[in-house]
């Protein structure tokens, strides 16, 4: 293996390009997300980069970044304002506003959701968007 100062200083865990925490993800969900799945190994563990500025998405047993994705990751501060914050209800940035967290809850109540397949995080996206309308307000 070459090391390079990124990988011999950066704890597992820590995106290779911001230096932030990332968040578990499961290879099933990244699977989904990718352009190219045999860029991803089954043998390592992943995580997503949330921080908005990072071109990083997902990292671990390789560097997966905004350009390898199917899809646009509606948190990155480089997507468009069509891109989805919400992935199950398709709730876009440039739709995205107060109401929509009460609107998502209701469709979850009713229709249940996809989150850990179809949201890049793999998580629901609730919390996102509750930071994302935050910082927007400021």
């Amino acid at each position: 293996m070459k090391f390079t100062a990124t990988t011999m200083f950066s704890a597992p865990g820590t995106c290779p390009i911001c230096h932030e925490k990332g968040q578990s993800i499961t290879l099933q969900t990244m699977s989904i997300h990718v352009n190219d799945v045999s860029t991803l190994s089954k043998e390592k563990e992943y995580w997503v980069c949330k921080n908005p500025a990072c071109e990083c998405v997902y990292f671990g047993g390789s560097l997966v970044k905004i350009a390898d994705l199917n899809k646009e990751f509606g948190l990155k501060t480089s997507s468009s304002p069509d891109a989805n914050l919400c992935y199950c209800f398709h709730i876009t940035k440039s739709e995205v506003c107060d109401e929509s967290i009460e609107l998502i809850e209701d469709k979850m109540n009713h229709y249940g959701c996809q989150c850990v397949n179809r949201n890049i995080t793999g998580k629901c996206c609730l919390n996102d968007i509750k930071k994302y309308l935050a910082k927007e307000s400021e």
